[in-house]
C-alpha cells in the first residue's frame, strides 16, 4: 500500500507541475528575476513573458540600459540577457522605443539599437537577424554618411529629430536589449 500512495502522490504532483505550467497567471521564481505573464494584443492566447524590468510592446520584451558601451559590448551584453541590441520594425515602435528611453534617461539621450553595416558598407542589417522593413534616418542630415568612412553602427535619437545616424561602433552610449 505504501507503494500505491508514493505512486499517486508522484503522479498528482507531476499533473500538478504541468497545470501551472500552462497558468496565463504565473510567476516564475526559478530565475534571478521573477516572471510576469503579461497579455498582448486582442488575442486571449496572446501571452508573453518578460522578466521584471523589461517592458513588452508587440510580442517582444524590451529594456533600455543607462550604462554606455560600445555597440559591440552592447550587443554582448543583449545576448547575456537572450536578446539583441533592439531591431525596429514600425513608426509606432520606434515611437515605443523613444518614450522607454526618455523615462529611464529623462531625455531623449542618443542610444545603441541594433543596426549595423559592418559586413558590407551601405547595406544594414540588424543584429537579431530580422528584416530592415523599417527605417528612420535622420536625411535632414544626410544619413546614413559613413563620416570619416567609419560609422558602422547604429544609433537612434541623433539630432533635433531624434532620428537614426550611423556612428563609429567605439563610441559610448546607452542602449536598448529585445527579446522574444
Amino acid at each position: 500500500m505504501p507503494n500505491i500512495t508514493g505512486f499517486l502522490f508522484l503522479l498528482l504532483l507531476l499533473a500538478t507541475e504541468g497545470s501551472l505550467g500552462n497558468s496565463k497567471n504565473e510567476v516564475s521564481h526559478g530565475s534571478s528575476q521573477n516572471v510576469v505573464g503579461r497579455p498582448l494584443g486582442n488575442s486571449l492566447n496572446a501571452w508573453k513573458y518578460c522578466q521584471l524590468g523589461w517592458s513588452t510592446y508587440e510580442r517582444r520584451c524590451f529594456r533600455f540600459f543607462k550604462t554606455a558601451l560600445q555597440w559591440i559590448y552592447a550587443e554582448a551584453e543583449c545576448l547575456r540577457y537572450g536578446g539583441n541590441l533592439a531591431s525596429v520594425h514600425s513608426a509606432n515602435e520606434y515611437a515605443f522605443l523613444k518614450k522607454l528611453i526618455h523615462q529611464g534617461a529623462g531625455s531623449a539621450v542618443k542610444t545603441w539599437i541594433g543596426g549595423h553595416d559592418a559586413v558590407k558598407e551601405g547595406i544594414w542589417l540588424w543584429s537579431d537577424g530580422s528584416y530592415m522593413n523599417f527605417r528612420a534616418w535622420n536625411s535632414g542630415d544626410n544619413q546614413p554618411d559613413n563620416y570619416k568612412k567609419n560609422e558602422h553602427c547604429l544609433e537612434m535619437n541623433h539630432g533635433a529629430v531624434q532620428l537614426w545616424n550611423d556612428s563609429p561602433c567605439y563610441e559610448l552610449k546607452p542602449f536598448i536589449c529585445v527579446k522574444k
